[in-house]
């Protein structure tokens, strides 16, 4: 309270918190704008920018939860994904490793907590447009860095593979494939502003999404892209004649501007299949694979420990493959937290499912092929853990209960 004269001026508590949750909001599409390129700025004592930022949006929500005392009930869902971080953080008590541990713990609080702010914030139609939105635009952050390293550098310290940041290539890969559903759906749909040329970027996303996969040189995300693909062609279909001839002709620009940057070396590993017989499927994929399911074999209830995969006494019956991760989601979880914590994260999945399925048509396609896309790109490359994932899936569960469905609201042309 402050006063001016013998009058009082006084802010209403209420009205602060709504402020705060305004300032909130918009740092939630700052950080979801970060996301995809997290790993090309980082900072040293930090971590990526993301990370900065997105510590900043949780302690701004947090303040604002408090000054309105107002925070949504989880759906069943994102209660799902908190039963499955608790399993991950109990595995403390039986951890092979309990450094490794302790920082996967910290990481899917963090995340539970990004889900939860998204959850919290995102309330209508209007800011689930301009929550997509940032996720694309932050996507073109990522292929913009990409073809700049690729046209000034070439393959100068990649051998065959090109990446930016401290983006393992398997990992920007993935990350440029989940985003093609949700330029997909902006270039059909009607973004709250900027409509032209929201569109416009959705359009051309996908054939340069494409191309940076293959600059990647990832086959699991060159597969994890089919989903979004297809989507986007049925999107297609449903434009106006007029528009469809302007996409096409996107689509070949596109396709001329950036088959160049493409080395033959790196279509070359694309399109094989590594079955070496020292380094096993894909790149000693199948080593690791088996090593994950003797893991498992030898703890199948509770695992080894979250992020303890990882760690030399982990169980395996082989040894050659210290250090690396399961490459299989699935995979991970059992050897890591056992059939209750892979049991909890099929949970959470299977609702997010079930929550999908009762969204209106114009919401169903972008999510099943988000969903489609994240398992198959899951199921040959550790992504459980990302921010990404998390971030996509805690806006489908936003969008399968805020979201007006009343009949009329599709924006597909």
């Amino acid at each position: 309270m402050s006063s001016v004269g013998d009058r009082a001026l006084v802010v209403p508590e209420h009205d602060a918190g709504e402020a705060l949750r305004s300032i909130a909001s918009v740092g939630l599409l700052v950080l979801i704008f970060t996301i995809p390129w997290e790993n090309v700025v980082e900072f040293s004592s930090l971590g990526t920018l993301s990370r900065v930022v997105g510590l900043g949006v949780g302690a701004l929500w947090i303040v604002a939860v408090l000054a309105t005392d107002r925070v949504r009930a989880p759906s069943p869902a994102v209660a799902a994904a908190f039963l499955f971080v608790v399993w991950g953080v109990v595995s403390l008590f039986w951890t092979v490793d309990v450094d490794a541990t302790v920082a996967r713990s910290i990481t899917y609080i963090q995340l539970m907590l990004l889900v939860y702010v998204v959850w919290d914030l995102v309330l209508d139609r209007e800011q689930f447009s301009r929550a997509v939105g940032a996720y694309l635009l932050g996507s073109w952050v990522t292929l913009g860095v990409l073809f700049y390293q690729a046209a000034s550098f070439g393959l100068t310290g990649w051998d065959e593979r090109f990446t930016i940041g401290t983006f393992q290539p398997d990992d920007l890969g993935l990350v440029l494939a989940l985003c093609i559903p949700i330029a997909a759906y902006v270039a059909v749909n009607d973004p709250p502003r900027f409509r032209p040329v929201m569109r416009f970027l959705g359009a051309l996303y996908v054939p340069a999404a494409l191309a940076g996969i293959l600059l990647s040189g990832s086959r699991a995300a060159l597969a994890a892209a089919l989903p979004g693909v297809i989507y986007a062609g049925i999107c297609w279909l449903r434009r106006a004649v007029g528009r469809r001839a302007l996409t096409i002709g996107v689509l070949l620009a596109a396709v001329v501007v950036t088959a160049p940057l493409i080395p033959t070396v790196t279509l070359q590993r694309v399109t094989t299949v590594s079955n070496d017989p020292i380094e096993g499927f894909l790149n000693g994929r199948g080593i690791v694979w088996r090593e994950a399911y003797a893991t498992f074999q030898a703890h199948p209830v509770i695992g080894v420990g979250s992020g303890a995969f990882r760690a030399k006494d982990a169980g395996r019956v082989a040894r050659n493959s210290a250090g690396k991760v399961a490459h299989d989601f699935t995979l991970q979880f059992w050897a890591e937290l056992g059939l209750i914590g892979w049991a909890l994260f099929m949970t959470m999945l299977v609702l997010l499912l079930l929550s999908i399925a009762r969204q209106p048509r114009w919401l169903r396609g972008l999510w099943l092929s988000t969903v489609l896309t994240w398992v198959i790109g899951a199921s040959f490359y550790n992504f459980a853990d990302r921010k990404q994932t998390w971030v996509l899936f805690a806006l489908a569960m936003a969008a399968g209960s805020l979201l007006d469905r009343s009949p009329g609201t599709e924006g597909v042309d």
